[in-house]
C-alpha cells in the first residue's frame, strides 16, 4: 500500500495505537467520519495532529461497547520513536532482548547476537570477546544458553567472528545508514550481566566501519547496532580517543568516538576447530602482551638515572628466550647501577638494556609463529608482527639517540 498522509479530526488516544473517529486524508476533501482504529501510532498522537505511513488492513477491533471497526497497522508512522520491538522480514513481531546474549569468560565479558542472512541463522560476535578464553559461556534473561560448536567462522581483517545457529529467530541484515540516522545498541554494558539498550545517531560511515553516538562502554563488544525498521548496521566493536592533537580541543574528536564493524560489507569467513580457535587466541594475546611490555620497558628507561622505571612482571606470556633476555635486563640494570658509574659504562648501559629489549622482541615473535592453527591465527600474527617491525624501527632511533646525548 502507498504511503498515506492523514490529518486527525477527532481521536482517542490509546497505549496501543489510536481510534480514529473523523479524519482526513491529505490531496482529498472532505472528512471521513467512517471509524477505524490504527496500531502501532505513538501514544502522544491527538486531535489536529498528522501522520503519514504505510498501513495495512490487521482485522477487526472491538470497542467498549462491543461493536467492531476496521483495524489498521501502520508500519512508518512519523516521528514514531524507537522500539525494542521490531519487525523482521517476515513482518512479525522481534523482540531484540530476546535475540541479544550476554558472553561470560573467565576474565573479560561481552555480547553476542543472533542474525539471520538469506539463508541461515548465525551467532555474531567480536573476536576479542572471544579471545583468551577457554571457557566462554552465553546466556539470556530466559536462561537460554547457546552452545558453541566444533567448528566456528572468523573473518579475515576484521574483529569479528560467528557460527550457526539452530531456530529461525534472528534480527535481518540492514542496508547502507545514512549520517544522523537514527540507531540503537544492545549489549551487556560493564559486563554486569544484563542488557541495555542505548540510543543515538550515526555520526559517520566508512567502507568497513559507522561511528555511532549511542553510549558504547567496556561490555558492549560484540552487540548489535540496529536500525530504525529493526535492521543490523554494525556490530559495535571499539572505541577510540585521540586528544593529543591540538587541532581537536573544543571539538568533539577530543572525546571518546565509538565504531562498529559493518555486516552488509564481503567479508572472506574461515571455517576453524573451536579447540584451535582458543590456542590461538590464547598465544595471539600472549605476544600482544609480550609486546605491549617490552615496549613499556624500553619507554621506561631513564637515561638520567640509568634505571628502568617500569616495573617488569615476574613473569611474562613469551618464550623463554624473550623472558630470558628481558631477566638479563634486570640483572645487568642491578649490577651496574651504582652512584659512580662513569660515561662510558653510562653508555655501555643504555646500548646493552636496548639491544636486549629489541631481541626479546624478536624472539617472542621468532618462537610462536610455528605454533598457530589456522591461516586466519597466522595472517594476525603477521599483522602483529608489522606493527612490531614498525616499532623497533623507533625503538633503534631512540637508541641511537640516547647514545649520542651522552
Amino acid at each position: 500500500m502507498p504511503v498515506v498522509d492523514v490529518k486527525l479530526i477527532d481521536v482517542e488516544s490509546t497505549k496501543d495505537g489510536a481510534l480514529i473517529k473523523k479524519w482526513e486524508l491529505q490531496g482529498e476533501s472532505g472528512v471521513k467520519i467512517n471509524e477505524i482504529y490504527v496500531q502501532r501510532l505513538p501514544d502522544t498522537i491527538a486531535t489536529g495532529d498528522s501522520w503519514s505511513g504505510k498501513i495495512q488492513r490487521n482485522g477487526a477491533f472491538t470497542k467498549s461497547d462491543g461493536s467492531k471497526i476496521p483495524n489498521y497497522e501502520v508500519s512508518s508512522p512519523k516521528n514514531e520513536p524507537p522500539s525494542s520491538e521490531h519487525r523482521g522480514n517476515n513482518g512479525q513481531a522481534i523482540d531484540v532482548s530476546k535475540l541479544v546474549f550476554v558472553v561470560i569468560s573467565e576474565s573479560s565479558s561481552g555480547t553476542c547476537f543472533l542474525l539471520k542472512d538469506s539463508t541461515n541463522n548465525y551467532v555474531y560476535s567480536n573476536i576479542h570477546v572471544f579471545s583468551g578464553s577457554t571457557n566462554s559461556i552465553i546466556k539470556n534473561a530466559e536462561f537460554k544458553t547457546i552452545p558453541i560448536p566444533e567448528f566456528i567462522e572468523v573473518a579475515h581483517d576484521y574483529d569479528l567472528m560467528r557460527f550457526k545457529a539452530t531456530g529461525s529467530d534472528g534480527l535481518p541484515v540492514g542496508e547502507l545508514p545514512k549520517i544522523d540516522d537514527e540507531v540503537e545498541t544492545y549489549g551487556n554494558s560493564q559486563g554486569i550481566g544484563v542488557v541495555t539498550k542505548n540510543s543515538g545517531k550515526v555520526l559517520g560511515v566508512g567502507d568497513s566501519n559507522i561511528e555511532v553516538s549511542c553510549e558504547i562502554v567496556s561490555g558492549n563488544s560484540g552487540g548489535p547496532i540496529i536500525d530504525k525498521h529493526g535492521k543490523v548496521i554494525g556490530i559495535a566493536s571499539f572505541l577510540n580517543k585521540r586528544n593529543e592533537d591540538q587541532w581537536n580541543e573544543a571539538t568533539r574528536y577530543e572525546k571518546v568516538r565509538r565504531f562498529g564493524i559493518r555486516v552488509d560489507q564481503p567479508i572472506k569467513w574461515e571455517s576453524v576447530k573451536y579447540s584451535d580457535f582458543k590456542k590461538d587466541t590464547v598465544l595471539l594475546d600472549a605476544v600482544r602482551d609480550s609486546l605491549d611490555t617490552i615496549i613499556s620497558c624500553f619507554q621506561s628507561i631513564d637515561r638520567d638515572k640509568m634505571m628502568i622505571t617500569f616495573s617488569l612482571p615476574k613473569t611474562l606470556p613469551s618464550p623463554l628466550r624473550a623472558q630470558t633476555k628481558l631477566d638479563n635486563i634486570v640483572r645487568y640494570h642491578n649490577k651496574f647501577y651504582c652512584d659512580h658509574y662513569t660515561m662510558k659504562t653510562a653508555r655501555e648501559m643504555i646500548y646493552y638494556m636496548c639491544t636486549q629489549i629489541k631481541e626479546a622482541s624478536e624472539a617472542a615473535f621468532d618462537d610462536n609463529r610455528l605454533q598457530l592453527n589456522s591461516d586466519w591465527a597466522k595472517k594476525t600474527f603477521d599483522d602483529i608482527k608489522a606493527q612490531k617491525d614498525r616499532i623497533s624501527v623507533l625503538m633503534v632511533k631512540q637508541r641511537d639517540a640516547v647514545n649520542k646525548s651522552f
